[in-house]
């Protein structure tokens, strides 16, 4: 039962998982602001989240049980997989500091790096401008 719980929540994950990434999907291949960065966040965020669910929970599952790999090829392809999966969270991670950095002022950002975000004093003040920033209509 267990596994057809996993392999559900997989589905669900997947198909609400690749809304997210169509309504982030990339607009511009430009420098992108604040609201680019975080945008390129969410989309590479998803997208790592889709494709480990996709391989491991939708897909790995059902192969096992049907017979088509065993595990062991399951882990082998999954191990080399997971370079991208969690690879593409490790670079979401970086780029929702990114854009937090972003969204501070020229002097802030010459006194903060990318990574020294997250003990950045005023992460909620830099979280309200982002937030305002994206809800802006253009």
């Amino acid at each position: 039962m267990g596994d057809w719980v996993s392999w559900g929540a997989g589905v669900a994950l997947m198909f609400y998982g690749a809304l997210v990434m169509w309504a982030y999907r990339p607009t511009r291949w430009t420098e992108p602001d604040a609201p680019g960065w975080l945008q390129a966040a969410i989309f590479c965020g998803f997208l790592a989240a889709v494709g480990n669910t996709a391989f491991w929970q939708v897909f790995g599952q059902p192969a096992v049980k049907l017979g088509w790999l065993t595990v062991a090829q399951l882990r082998g392809a999954g191990n080399w997989l997971d370079l991208l999966f969690k690879g593409g969270g490790a670079l979401a991670a970086y780029l929702h500091l990114k854009a937090m950095h972003k969204s501070l002022s020229d002097e802030e950002q010459a006194r903060w790096s990318v990574t020294e975000m997250a003990f950045y004093p005023n992460r909620r003040l830099c979280l309200r401008v982002l937030a305002r920033i994206t809800s802006r209509r253009k």
